[in-house]
């Protein structure tokens, strides 16, 4: 796979489909490039009709807001790595993610900050060929 979740810990006894990996790997790619079309591959994409995402304590549903969503996602951010650390399951047809990741931001003002946090993915058709995300929804730690 890629940057963000080559070194990852995957569920043990569970067969994550390719496909679900590259969604999450296109999807961490995406949030951090600073890039105008941002918008526009989160909602035509990697998010389901329906979808929702949490960026901070905002919900940004359907394609319209989260296309939306990266306006000012860069207006004090010079750069942003995601690293996920680990992921967990119970769902058999993994559709349902929990993971624990790291990110690294370089801010304008000069300041470096990273730190851990927790994140949900709900995936809908887990289980072919072009999954959607349903949910991505994060909680930072101190």
């Amino acid at each position: 796979m890629g940057y963000s979740i080559d070194t990852a810990t995957w569920p043990e006894g569970v067969n994550i489909p390719v496909e679900v990996k590259g969604l999450i790997e296109r999807f961490f790619e995406t949030v951090d490039t600073n890039r105008d079309d941002a918008g526009d591959i989160l909602a035509d994409e990697l998010f389901a009709e329906d979808g929702v995402a949490y960026f901070g304590a905002h919900p940004f549903r359907g394609p319209e807001e989260i296309r939306k969503s990266r306006i000012h996602a860069w207006d004090v951010i010079e750069t942003r790595k995601h690293k996920i650390l680990r992921v967990y399951t119970r769902a058999p047809d993994c559709n349902d993610l929990l993971f624990v990741a790291h990110v690294a931001m370089s801010l304008k003002n000069g300041k470096n900050v990273d730190g851990e946090f927790v994140g949900r993915f709900t995936i809908s058709n887990s289980e072919t060929k072009d999954p959607k995300l349903s949910l991505y929804q994060v909680w930072g730690l101190n």
